[in-house]
């Protein structure tokens, strides 16, 4: 009786062996490829970053004063003060897809712009939780609205305005939320979609 069950598990080890050999050749394909990628990139001439166009921050934009709070108002300083930054939303691009684009002398300047954007979308999320915590629901909308629209990948910035949507009760905006981040292709869209669903 034991025979046929031992047959059955040495062919299930001999096909998770099979797999995780075919998983890690990919891997390393993987590897590999980037590393080729990253040093043909190194030889990338600079590009004219003239060209290029930076994050814009309209004036209302985001809302500001909503609160007295101290706390509140150095996010505030700190937003404003990035707001007349060049912010550049890079998100979804590795070392050598930038090198690639803007060439290699470019490579440092490109990567501050990225993270002064990075510290800008995070800091939309901060402001926009200290908002709800004093029910300013609004203005928090306002604020994780604008995070979509330029391209945030914080997935807080997502889950914070279903929140919103839901205490203003209007489901429809929640079902809009879904299909633009559908087309982010962010890295954890599947759970920040399982939490929308679970809101409406």
């Amino acid at each position: 009786m034991g025979f046929p069950f031992l047959t059955v598990f040495l062919v299930f080890v001999i096909f998770l062996a099979i797999r995780y050999r075919s998983i890690t050749k990919n891997q390393q394909r993987h590897i590999d490829d980037y590393w080729a990628r990253d040093e043909r990139s190194n030889h990338i001439p600079a590009k004219d970053l003239s060209l290029i166009e930076y994050l814009t921050i309209p004036s209302d934009a985001i809302p500001y004063h909503v609160l007295s709070d101290s706390e509140v108002a150095s996010i505030e300083d700190a937003l404003q003060e990035l707001s007349t930054h060049k912010l550049l939303n890079l998100n979804g691009m590795d070392n050598a897809a930038i090198k690639e684009t803007y060439g290699t002398a470019n490579f440092e300047t490109m990567l501050h712009f990225a993270e002064e954007f990075d510290q800008f979308q995070m800091l939309l999320v901060d402001y926009a939780k200290a908002l709800m915590e004093h029910d300013c629901i609004p203005q928090a909308t306002q604020v994780l609205e604008f995070g979509v629209s330029i391209g945030s990948d914080i997935s807080s910035n997502y889950t914070l305005l279903g929140d919103c949507y839901q205490r203003a009760n209007t489901p429809e905006k929640i079902r809009d939320l879904k299909e633009k981040l559908q087309q982010l292709h962010l890295l954890l869209e599947p759970s920040i979609l399982t939490y929308l669903d679970s809101l409406q």
